[in-house]
């Protein structure tokens, strides 16, 4: 008969760990300090701060507000901390997503040069340029307060030249129309780019906000009031440049968002189209022998 060699079983119950009162102190600590590194980030983007924002033209050139290191610094203890660059890229990236309440849909576009995280001249080191376009941009409100609607615009032409021109009040009409369809679609993608902000989307809002200033431009045109070859037809053409861009790259984001925003600048070219051809009938009418 063989030997049964025995071996000790462990049949101790399994007791629940107990958390001593240092270790719940210490995680309560450091559940506040991201209650308060939350509660930052919702401040700076309620204030719209572009402080935190990662690209350096946003900023106007100053440095990143990297605040999301700071709490991590008071988390971890140790000013030995902020010499970690591997640390500082981490926290630069959650410093510019928390800031925004939905982050960004793209993590990927945040793979963007050391440079534009620090401060230094806009356009050097690799960093994006801006435009005059964009430096509006970056100033939250700016565009509100000082845009007029086209037919204000227009009426404060010098009266000598709407003296000279050819029946302008259709124009006028168009012009202040499509400007409605173009600035409801600027605010509306101001909007989401304030609150989900990436590099593609600033740059389409900056594209456009170009079309605002169009109209300006066009307004003061002296071949405003042709309804074949005119300025409105420049302006038709300038907002389909601009669909094509935000369809271009709209096949990758595919954001509904960018859509809505496309829709409303097509009722702007649908204005423009009805109301010269309106015109050019008007006046075969009125001269059909012309």
């Amino acid at each position: 008969m063989s030997e049964v060699i025995a071996r000790p079983r462990n049949t101790a119950k399994k007791t629940a760990q107990v958390t001593t009162p240092a270790i719940e102190h210490e995680f309560i600590k450091g559940r506040d300090l991201a209650i308060k590194c939350l509660e930052e980030a919702q401040s700076a983007n309620e204030v719209q701060s572009q402080e935190t924002n990662c690209l350096r033209w946003i900023r106007k050139g100053g440095p990143q507000d990297n605040f999301v290191l700071g709490w991590i610094v008071d988390t971890v203890g140790g000013p030995s901390v902020l010499q970690n660059q591997m640390l500082r890229g981490f926290c630069a990236v959650l410093s510019d997503y928390l800031s925004n309440p939905a982050g960004t849909m793209y993590p990927h576009a945040y793979n963007i040069p050391y440079a534009e995280f620090q401060g230094g001249e806009v356009g050097a080191d690799g960093t994006q340029p801006t435009t005059p376009e964009m430096e509006g941009v970056a100033d939250v409100g700016s565009a509100e307060d000082s845009a007029l609607s086209a037919s204000d615009r227009f009426d404060s032409l010098p009266a000598s030249k709407v003296a000279g021109l050819h029946d302008t009040k259709w124009a006028a009409d168009a012009l202040a129309a499509a400007n409605v369809k173009i600035d409801c679609a600027h605010e509306v993608l101001q909007e989401y780019t304030y609150n989900n902000g990436t590099g593609v989307m600033w740059g389409l809002l900056a594209l456009v906000g170009t079309l605002q200033a169009a109209i300006v431009t066009y307004s003061n045109a002296e071949n405003v009031d042709d309804p074949r070859d005119g300025a409105l037809q420049d302006l038709h053409g300038d907002i389909g440049s601009v669909c094509d861009v935000i369809d271009a790259a709209n096949e990758k984001l595919n954001c509904a968002i960018l859509h809505a925003v496309n829709s409303l600048l097509y009722m702007a070219t649908d204005i423009i189209e009805k109301a010269s051809e309106a015109e050019i009938s008007k006046r075969k009418s009125e001269a059909p022998n012309a």
